[in-house]
Parts: C-alpha cells; sequence; structure tokens
C-alpha cells in the first residue's frame, strides 16, 4: 500500500489536503445516512449486534473519496487502485 500522505497529494487527487479534509467532513454524514437506512431496511428494523461489531469494510470513507478522486481523472483501472490502497480490487468503489 502506499503511502497516505502520497494518495493525498494534489497532483493525484487534484485538491489541496485541507480541501481534501474539509471535503471529507462535509460528505461523510450524506454518504452514511443512505447506508445506514439501506442496512435498516435489509435487517428489518434495528440492529441486532453491538455497535463497532460485523463486517469491517477493506476501505474507510476517506479511502473510498481518494480512489474516486484518483481514478475519475487518470482513468487508473481499478487494478491499479486496489494495489495502491492495499485491497482486492473487487473492493474498490464499492
Amino acid at each position: 500500500m502506499v503511502n497516505r500522505t502520497v494518495l493525498a497529494h494534489l497532483l493525484l487527487t487534484g485538491l489541496s489536503r485541507q480541501h481534501l479534509a474539509c471535503s471529507a467532513d462535509e460528505l461523510a454524514e450524506p454518504w452514511q445516512a443512505p447506508v445506514k437506512g439501506r442496512r435498516h431496511a435489509a435487517r428489518g428494523g434495528v440492529p441486532r449486534r453491538a455497535e463497532g461489531t460485523g463486517t469491517r469494510h477493506q476501505l474507510v470513507f476517506v479511502d473510498q473519496l481518494m480512489t474516486t478522486l484518483v481514478q475519475v481523472p487518470h482513468e487508473l483501472p481499478h487494478s491499479v487502485l486496489g494495489l495502491l490502497f492495499g485491497v482486492d480490487r473487487s473492493t474498490v468503489n464499492r
């Protein structure tokens, strides 16, 4: 996996680190709300497990945002993004 500092560089993402951080803060809640809603609907109610248990995403929200910011302007294949972010290519941008 490539260092996050390198992956967050202006040349790769098109955003300064400060703007990337602000964008991540601004987008996190709107992104997580529908995900939680879909999970609630799929379960048919409230979670049956304690918060924080269960399957872990291989890429956290900020990493998912960065894969999109790197992939779109550079048109990198998912296999390359998987290599850069240290995950299998099938888990990139799910």
